[in-house]
């Protein structure tokens, strides 16, 4: 008899009538009859062809931001890019990164790998893209997975394009008027 057994027919027996021979053998008899259902179960549970699955669940937060393609229209209410209409530009080093909620729209530039973002504070940085990457790609915009910093930086972010590409960004530039 193993150890449970004897512990569930110890714990029958003591809510039996002292004296009751027959009350021991019932006793016995039924906590038997518990162990093999428990035994048994867990025997059916363990060899089951499809073995019991949990499920877990993970919820984590994630925030995709939209940068549009930037529209004539759009360019036009930008009043300080129509007030000069300047041809050339010049490239000015700037830092890593920008903010992300400062981007108005995107364009793509003449350049195969170029991507022309508007700023809201009239600012126009030019974003180079990696070597395997087109510009084209991003024709429609694209979309930046929000970072804890809400900064979109070099070698760092990736631009997600609605075809399916994503692309990091190699370098940026700030684009001024050449005088």
């Amino acid at each position: 008899m193993s150890i449970v057994h004897s512990l569930i027919a110890l714990s029958m027996l003591s809510m039996a009538p002292a004296g009751d021979a027959s009350s021991l053998d019932e006793a016995l008899a039924a906590a038997e009859e518990q162990q093999s259902i428990f035994a048994q179960e867990w025997l059916n549970s363990a060899l089951s062809p499809h073995p019991q699955i949990t499920f877990q669940v993970r919820i984590e937060r994630r925030i995709r931001i939209r940068i549009p393609r930037l529209t004539p229209a759009n360019r036009q209410r930008m009043s300080s890019l129509q007030a000069r209409p300047v041809r050339k530009y010049k490239a000015k080093k700037i830092g890593k990164c920008v903010p992300m909620n400062g981007i108005a729209g995107v364009r793509v530039a003449a350049s195969e790998n170029r991507l022309l973002l508007y700023m809201r504070d009239r600012r126009i940085i030019r974003a180079d893209l990696e070597r395997a990457c087109l510009a084209r790609s991003f024709y429609s915009g694209f979309y930046l997975e929000q970072s804890k910093d809400g900064q979109l930086c070099v070698e760092r972010d990736l631009l997600l394009a609605r075809s399916g590409t994503k692309c990091e960004i190699d370098k940026m530039r700030q684009l001024v008027p050449d005088d």
